[in-house]
């Protein structure tokens, strides 16, 4: 199966080279992203990386991320011309997954297809634009944490942007999920999103508002004996974006219900009757990202900070919360050499987990420091390629043991870890 997968692939990108030759190389991008390296853990294995499980994104992830990660994308542009001319182009993005253990890894690295669509628009002197197909379709993210936090919602779908509306810009999509495995007497089961985003309201000189509105839906239906039950939900959210120098900072804040509960594609599409109580479910989302950076400065950071509260709607000890806080400093020691790190803290409380006894659990705790010196290609907390060595050093409270030991049995009876390595990161 691996076989015929990677096959597929390669066909794709075959096809894409071979395509290309039809279209000048002024309107052929290729762009991407890669991490990779190497670490040690503090016991002498490979290292082991530690999260906060109920957490999103790698909370203050520099030092601690296992494996290679990358994207590769390719944009042809069919027709291309200035920012009011008509315009059409197609877009393809690979994103490759490897444990990075040995030179060839075989049936342990995956390949994805996690973008392809097409988009155009700008026609009969009219500013719409136009896409269909499987897109990265969200908003910012904290890069200190890998976590898109707003309007995340990657999929398939269509939609029409760039809708003028008088103090905004006005996008509306439909974008779906497809159940991994349920099906009923209506086909596979899905989420179905339709999307509404109004952007770009000015507020001041430097500062603007956009806000996001949802509702999903998805169908009942019946397998055998299981009777699935109809499920929608809302999902409501602002953010707050203001330029600061050559940095900025912005403020989220986001509300949803049932369906979008988690705030993304992820609910049950599936509910079964009589059991689920996501209907009910409910979660709220406060954050600011902050990145400072001046001209001429040696000091540049960015700093992070959430707070999310949900209620699963079940009868008893349905709550819970997840709070973070995390600043990343780096020094310009030159142009090309910098000093960098994070400090980081997350706490958890989940009232349905317990103790071996049977006792409310209570929070579990995360925090982690890192140093790494770098080489970089520029002075920006965004120069990248940069070449990194780093130490980094976990602490967990008792009551987190188990969850950490799930990611890293090697500190399953430990409250502290650390490993220290190496790591490069390429924009291109």
């Amino acid at each position: 199966m691996n076989f015929v997968i990677r096959s597929s692939l390669l066909s794709i990108v075959l096809s894409l080279a071979i395509g290309a030759q039809a279209i000048p190389s002024e309107n052929f991008e290729y762009t991407g992203y890669f991490r990779a390296g190497t670490a040690t853990n503090s016991l002498g294995g490979d290292q082991q990386c530690f999260k906060n499980s109920g957490s999103s994104g790698n909370e203050f992830r520099l030092g601690n991320e296992c494996g290679i990660y990358g994207e590769a994308t390719l944009t042809a542009h069919q027709l291309r011309g200035g920012e009011a001319d008509p315009f059409f182009k197609g877009v393809v993005t690979l994103a490759y997954i490897s444990p990075g253990h040995k030179s060839y890894e075989g049936s342990s690295e995956e390949i994805h297809v996690t973008e392809a669509f097409a988009q155009g628009g700008r026609v009969h002197d009219t500013p719409y634009t136009f896409w269909i197909g499987k897109r990265f379709y969200r908003g910012p993210n904290i890069y200190m944490n890998d976590w898109w936090y707003y309007g995340d919602t990657a999929g398939n779908g269509a939609g029409i942007e760039e809708i003028p509306v008088g103090f905004g810009k006005l996008a509306v999509a439909q974008l779906r999920q497809i159940h991994d495995t349920i099906s009923s007497d209506v086909g596979r089961h899905g989420l179905t999103l339709w999307d509404v985003r109004l952007s770009d309201i000015k507020v001041g000189e430097t500062s603007d508002l956009a806000f996001w509105l949802g509702y999903a839906h998805s169908p009942n239906g019946t397998s055998g004996a299981t009777v699935y039950e109809k499920a929608t939900g809302y999902v409501l959210g602002t953010k707050f974006h203001q330029k600061l120098g050559q940095g900025f900072n912005e403020i989220v804040l986001i509300a949803g219900q049932g369906l979008m509960q988690s705030l993304d594609l992820t609910g049950d599409s599936a509910p079964i009757e009589g059991t689920s109580t996501q209907d009910k479910a409910q979660r709220v989302r406060l954050a600011d990202h902050w990145a400072h950076e001046e001209a001429g400065s040696r000091w540049a950071w960015q700093v992070m900070a959430s707070h999310e509260q949900w209620d699963t709607g079940a009868a008893t000890k349905s709550g819970g919360t997840w709070s973070a806080l995390g600043v990343q400093p780096i020094f310009f020691v030159t142009d090309h050499v910098h000093l960098t790190g994070v400090l980081g803290a997350s706490q958890i409380e989940v009232e349905s987990e317990v103790d071996g006894a049977g006792d409310p659990l209570g929070s579990r705790t995360l925090f982690r420091a890192t140093i790494a010196p770098q080489l970089a290609v520029s002075r920006s907390v965004w120069g990248r390629p940069v070449l990194r060595a780093f130490y980094t050093q976990s602490w967990w409270n008792k009551e987190n043991k188990t969850m950490i030991a799930t990611g890293a049995p090697a500190y399953a009876d430990r409250t502290s870890g650390a490993a220290y390595g190496f790591q490069a990161e390429v924009w291109f």
